[in-house]
């Protein structure tokens, strides 16, 4: 551009046409510039700001974890969360606010566990009601993975409709595994090593899985360890197989632990490809018996 302009318009350097600007209108879009670059600057301090919002509410809107999201309440052999099919089990999810805080699950219906945190053990506090009006109060356990779930209850007191003191078995007992099962012909190929924990009541989850499955072979075999007052447990070889209902797992395995007798597993597999196992461990211990709840997910 030529060094001196005396008017804004079109003007030549070279023969090469420019739009020229004098001194009065480089002044005056001074201030035009100025006018966008700020509004720019606080069009992205509005976009930061939307970010900090979503930053600050996104953890009072928990995002749904894990693929497998109700538990279902059931009172048989397999789903022993009801003691009895006319009982009922008040859970308090301090996680929840309002109605969905405190409720109260009859037989056939679920507890939505969609925001429990995957790979963790979580306990809630429950109520369960007898129908002679007896109640039992403690803490459940709900190992949350993936596909599926393993829960059991812990007991901590009870009381009489009274309202006086009811003596209770204070014993943890898994009580139902669910999950989305893997069918036979989805079973991957080889070796798989499967970590993950294991659980035998609130104030001992800190136990650790580890259990490989020879899918060539069709048998698997592991160990738990970490659990109070509990030696290593081996859960030795044990054939895996299809049962009538096409569940795929194992079923009457042996557990070993010095100081206690009596001891089995069983476990199925869970997920599209066999990526994770649940299952537990029970050992009658002359009359004083002990159960573990385990679950574990592939070793990539």
């Amino acid at each position: 551009m030529p060094k001196s302009v005396s008017r804004t318009g079109w003007c030549y350097n070279n023969n090469v046409a420019l739009w020229c600007l004098n001194k009065d209108s480089i002044m005056k879009n001074k201030y035009f510039f100025s006018v966008i670059a700020v509004s720019l600057m606080l069009a992205g301090c509005s976009g930061a700001a939307d970010g900090l919002a979503g930053a600050i509410t996104d953890p009072l809107n928990p995002k749904v974890k894990g693929q497998f999201n109700r538990l279902t309440v059931g009172s048989s052999e397999t789903n022993s969360l009801l003691p009895s099919e006319n009982d009922t089990i008040t859970i308090t999810d301090s996680e929840k606010s309002g109605a969905d805080r405190v409720k109260t699950y009859r037989k056939g219906e679920t507890i939505d566990i969609s925001y429990k945190k995957t790979g963790k053990i979580t306990g809630l506090e429950y109520e369960l009601n007898h129908a002679d009006q007896t109640k039992e109060n403690g803490e459940l356990l709900i190992y949350k993975q993936n596909y599926s779930v393993v829960a059991g209850r812990h007991p901590a007191g009870g009381k009489y409709p009274d309202g006086s003191i009811r003596p209770v078995d204070t014993k943890f007992e898994v009580n139902t595994i669910q999950g989305t099962h893997t069918t036979e012909d989805k079973l991957p190929s080889g070796k798989i090593r499967y970590e993950g924990l294991a659980f035998a009541g609130g104030d001992d989850r800190n136990g650790k899985l580890d259990y490989t499955i020879d899918f060539g072979r069709k048998t698997g075999e592991g160990s738990i360890t970490g659990l109070k007052g509990v030696n290593s447990v081996t859960l030795e070889k044990h054939n895996l197989h299809t049962r009538n209902d096409g569940t795929v797992g194992v079923d009457g395995g042996r557990a070993v632990s010095s100081g206690l007798t009596g001891g089995s597993y069983g476990l199925t597999l869970y997920g599209p490809q066999a990526d994770e196992l649940a299952g537990s461990a029970y050992f009658s211990n002359g009359g004083n018996s002990k159960q573990i709840g385990f679950g574990g997910s592939q070793k990539k």
